[in-house]
Protein backbone atom coordinates (compact mmCIF):
# COMPACT_ATOMS: atom_id res chain seq x y z
CA UNK A 1 0.00 0.00 0.00
CA UNK A 2 1.34 3.19 -1.13
CA UNK A 3 0.05 7.04 -1.66
CA UNK A 4 0.09 8.36 -5.08
CA UNK A 5 1.25 11.39 -6.25
CA UNK A 6 -0.54 12.67 -9.25
CA UNK A 7 1.23 15.54 -10.57
CA UNK A 8 4.26 12.68 -10.92
CA UNK A 9 2.12 10.25 -12.45
CA UNK A 10 1.08 12.82 -15.05
CA UNK A 11 4.46 13.34 -15.98
CA UNK A 12 5.14 10.24 -17.11
CA UNK A 13 3.04 10.15 -20.60
CA UNK A 14 2.27 12.79 -23.12
CA UNK A 15 -0.37 11.17 -25.39
CA UNK A 16 -3.64 12.47 -25.29
CA UNK A 17 -7.50 10.06 -25.17
CA UNK A 18 -5.56 7.10 -23.68
CA UNK A 19 -6.32 6.50 -19.64
CA UNK A 20 -3.66 5.04 -17.84
CA UNK A 21 -4.36 2.60 -14.62
CA UNK A 22 -3.17 3.98 -11.03
CA UNK A 23 -5.05 2.18 -9.13
CA UNK A 24 -7.59 -0.37 -8.64
CA UNK A 25 -10.49 -0.34 -5.86
CA UNK A 26 -13.75 -3.14 -5.65
CA UNK A 27 -12.82 -4.18 -8.93
CA UNK A 28 -13.12 -0.64 -10.56
CA UNK A 29 -10.19 1.37 -12.19
CA UNK A 30 -8.86 4.78 -11.21
CA UNK A 31 -7.37 6.30 -14.21
CA UNK A 32 -5.32 9.20 -15.24
CA UNK A 33 -5.81 10.95 -18.80
CA UNK A 34 -4.89 13.92 -20.57
CA UNK A 35 -7.24 15.56 -22.91
CA UNK A 36 -7.01 17.87 -25.57
CA UNK A 37 -9.23 18.92 -28.18
CA UNK A 38 -12.84 17.42 -29.29
CA UNK A 39 -13.24 13.74 -28.62
CA UNK A 40 -16.71 11.67 -29.85
CA UNK A 41 -20.23 11.50 -28.50
CA UNK A 42 -20.73 8.20 -27.02
CA UNK A 43 -22.59 6.53 -23.86
CA UNK A 44 -21.83 3.29 -21.63
CA UNK A 45 -24.12 0.60 -21.84
CA UNK A 46 -23.42 -0.99 -18.47
CA UNK A 47 -21.57 1.22 -16.33
CA UNK A 48 -21.58 5.09 -15.12
CA UNK A 49 -18.70 7.70 -15.87
CA UNK A 50 -17.18 9.75 -13.47
CA UNK A 51 -14.87 12.49 -14.74
CA UNK A 52 -13.03 14.70 -11.88
CA UNK A 53 -10.88 17.61 -13.62
CA UNK A 54 -7.34 17.75 -11.94
CA UNK A 55 -5.75 20.56 -13.80
CA UNK A 56 -7.53 23.11 -16.50
CA UNK A 57 -10.99 23.58 -17.39
CA UNK A 58 -13.18 20.44 -19.13
CA UNK A 59 -16.39 20.79 -21.36
CA UNK A 60 -18.87 17.95 -21.00
CA UNK A 61 -21.53 18.42 -23.89
CA UNK A 62 -25.07 16.78 -23.41
CA UNK A 63 -27.50 16.54 -25.90
CA UNK A 64 -29.28 18.63 -23.76
CA UNK A 65 -26.95 21.19 -21.94
CA UNK A 66 -22.98 21.70 -21.20
CA UNK A 67 -21.48 21.33 -17.98
CA UNK A 68 -18.31 23.01 -17.20
CA UNK A 69 -15.69 21.62 -15.07
CA UNK A 70 -13.07 23.79 -13.05
CA UNK A 71 -9.92 21.90 -11.39
CA UNK A 72 -11.21 20.49 -8.26
CA UNK A 73 -14.82 19.51 -9.72
CA UNK A 74 -16.17 16.11 -11.04
CA UNK A 75 -19.13 15.39 -12.67
CA UNK A 76 -20.81 11.49 -12.79
CA UNK A 77 -22.49 10.50 -16.32
CA UNK A 78 -24.80 7.92 -15.62
CA UNK A 79 -25.30 4.43 -17.67
CA UNK A 80 -26.55 5.31 -21.08
CA UNK A 81 -26.40 9.46 -21.23
CA UNK A 82 -24.70 9.76 -24.49
CA UNK A 83 -21.87 12.53 -23.90
CA UNK A 84 -19.10 14.87 -25.70
CA UNK A 85 -16.19 15.72 -23.87
CA UNK A 86 -14.15 18.78 -25.22
CA UNK A 87 -10.94 20.08 -23.72
CA UNK A 88 -9.73 23.66 -25.62
CA UNK A 89 -6.67 23.67 -23.79
CA UNK A 90 -4.82 20.56 -22.14
CA UNK A 91 -6.52 18.94 -19.17
CA UNK A 92 -5.62 16.55 -16.34
CA UNK A 93 -8.36 13.92 -15.45
CA UNK A 94 -9.06 11.02 -13.13
CA UNK A 95 -12.03 8.20 -14.43
CA UNK A 96 -13.03 5.54 -12.10
CA UNK A 97 -14.66 2.71 -14.25
CA UNK A 98 -14.71 -0.52 -14.35
CA UNK A 99 -14.91 -3.45 -17.74
CA UNK A 100 -18.61 -4.72 -16.66
CA UNK A 101 -19.84 -6.93 -19.14
CA UNK A 102 -18.98 -9.12 -22.55
CA UNK A 103 -16.62 -11.65 -22.61
CA UNK A 104 -13.85 -9.51 -20.69
CA UNK A 105 -15.90 -9.02 -17.55
CA UNK A 106 -14.14 -9.12 -14.51
CA UNK A 107 -11.33 -8.57 -15.89
CA UNK A 108 -8.89 -5.53 -15.75
CA UNK A 109 -8.39 -4.21 -19.08
CA UNK A 110 -5.89 -1.34 -19.86
CA UNK A 111 -7.74 0.62 -22.91
CA UNK A 112 -5.62 2.69 -24.72
CA UNK A 113 -5.90 4.59 -28.30
CA UNK A 114 -2.74 5.99 -30.39
CA UNK A 115 -3.30 8.15 -33.40
CA UNK A 116 -0.45 6.62 -35.28
CA UNK A 117 0.85 2.62 -34.70
CA UNK A 118 4.02 3.43 -33.72
CA UNK A 119 5.21 -0.27 -32.51
CA UNK A 120 5.24 0.73 -29.21
CA UNK A 121 2.86 0.85 -25.79
CA UNK A 122 2.74 2.09 -22.27
CA UNK A 123 2.72 -1.07 -19.51
CA UNK A 124 3.16 -1.45 -16.24
CA UNK A 125 3.62 -4.45 -13.85
CA UNK A 126 2.23 -3.08 -10.71
CA UNK A 127 0.21 -5.47 -11.28
CA UNK A 128 -0.26 -5.47 -15.00
CA UNK A 129 -4.14 -5.33 -15.99
CA UNK A 130 -5.10 -8.77 -17.39
CA UNK A 131 -5.24 -7.23 -21.50
CA UNK A 132 -4.12 -4.18 -23.19
CA UNK A 133 -6.88 -3.44 -25.90
CA UNK A 134 -5.08 -1.11 -27.92
CA UNK A 135 -6.88 1.32 -30.55
CA UNK A 136 -4.65 2.70 -33.02
CA UNK A 137 -4.85 5.16 -36.34
CA UNK A 138 -2.81 4.32 -39.36
CA UNK A 139 1.22 3.46 -39.33
CA UNK A 140 3.71 5.85 -39.03
CA UNK A 141 4.53 7.19 -41.92
CA UNK A 142 1.54 6.23 -43.65
CA UNK A 143 0.01 9.25 -45.28
CA UNK A 144 -3.90 8.46 -45.08
CA UNK A 145 -5.95 10.48 -46.40
CA UNK A 146 -8.55 10.14 -43.67
CA UNK A 147 -5.82 10.64 -40.93
CA UNK A 148 -5.13 14.24 -42.27
CA UNK A 149 -8.35 15.66 -42.69
CA UNK A 150 -9.84 14.07 -39.53
CA UNK A 151 -6.22 12.89 -36.92
CA UNK A 152 -9.41 11.06 -34.51
CA UNK A 153 -8.91 7.73 -36.99
CA UNK A 154 -9.81 4.00 -35.88
CA UNK A 155 -8.00 2.03 -38.54
CA UNK A 156 -6.81 -1.03 -36.53
CA UNK A 157 -8.11 -2.65 -32.91
CA UNK A 158 -6.08 -4.74 -31.08
CA UNK A 159 -6.26 -7.04 -27.71
CA UNK A 160 -3.10 -8.18 -25.90
CA UNK A 161 -3.04 -11.01 -22.89
CA UNK A 162 -0.78 -9.07 -20.60
CA UNK A 163 1.37 -11.52 -19.08
CA UNK A 164 1.90 -13.32 -22.66
CA UNK A 165 2.81 -9.74 -23.94
CA UNK A 166 5.40 -9.26 -20.93
CA UNK A 167 7.12 -12.47 -21.06
CA UNK A 168 7.80 -12.04 -24.86
CA UNK A 169 9.43 -8.68 -24.20
CA UNK A 170 11.51 -9.74 -21.35
CA UNK A 171 12.91 -12.71 -23.81
CA UNK A 172 13.62 -10.09 -25.79
CA UNK A 173 15.19 -7.87 -23.31
CA UNK A 174 12.90 -5.26 -23.94
CA UNK A 175 12.90 -2.45 -21.10
CA UNK A 176 9.12 -1.87 -19.72
CA UNK A 177 7.83 1.35 -18.90
CA UNK A 178 5.97 4.00 -21.47
CA UNK A 179 7.41 3.25 -24.47
CA UNK A 180 8.00 -0.40 -24.72
CA UNK A 181 9.13 -1.67 -28.52
CA UNK A 182 6.47 -4.64 -29.33
CA UNK A 183 7.45 -6.08 -32.70
CA UNK A 184 5.23 -6.71 -35.52
CA UNK A 185 4.44 -10.23 -35.00
CA UNK A 186 3.27 -9.59 -31.63
CA UNK A 187 0.55 -6.92 -33.16
CA UNK A 188 -0.54 -9.28 -35.41
CA UNK A 189 -1.08 -11.64 -33.28
CA UNK A 190 -3.20 -9.44 -31.21
CA UNK A 191 -5.28 -8.20 -34.13
CA UNK A 192 -9.15 -7.97 -33.17
CA UNK A 193 -10.12 -5.40 -35.85
CA UNK A 194 -10.08 -5.52 -39.27
CA UNK A 195 -8.60 -8.63 -39.03
CA UNK A 196 -9.73 -10.85 -36.50
CA UNK A 197 -6.65 -12.81 -35.44
CA UNK A 198 -7.35 -13.70 -31.87
CA UNK A 199 -10.68 -15.41 -30.29
CA UNK A 200 -10.38 -14.03 -27.10
CA UNK A 201 -12.31 -11.26 -28.09
CA UNK A 202 -14.55 -11.75 -31.05
CA UNK A 203 -16.31 -8.38 -32.39
CA UNK A 204 -20.14 -8.57 -33.59
CA UNK A 205 -21.13 -6.68 -36.69
CA UNK A 206 -22.82 -4.09 -34.53
CA UNK A 207 -19.58 -3.30 -33.27
CA UNK A 208 -17.72 -3.36 -36.69
CA UNK A 209 -20.00 -0.47 -37.77
CA UNK A 210 -19.45 1.03 -35.59
CA UNK A 211 -15.66 1.09 -35.80
CA UNK A 212 -16.23 1.70 -39.51
CA UNK A 213 -17.61 5.17 -38.81
CA UNK A 214 -14.38 6.82 -37.12
CA UNK A 215 -12.14 5.78 -40.55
Amino acid sequence: MEKVNLAQKFSLFQDYWSPKIAGELNDSYLKLVKLKGEFVWHHHEAEDELFLVVKGKLLIKLRDRDIWLEEGEFVIIPRGVEHLPIAEEEVHALLYDKFSYGPLAGHSVDVQWHTRREGDLSLRTDPPPDYYLVFTGPKAGSNSFHSLVNPWVIESVYLFDARELLTALHERGVQIGTRSSVIGPLWERAEIYPVQQTSRLVLSEEQRRLLALFY
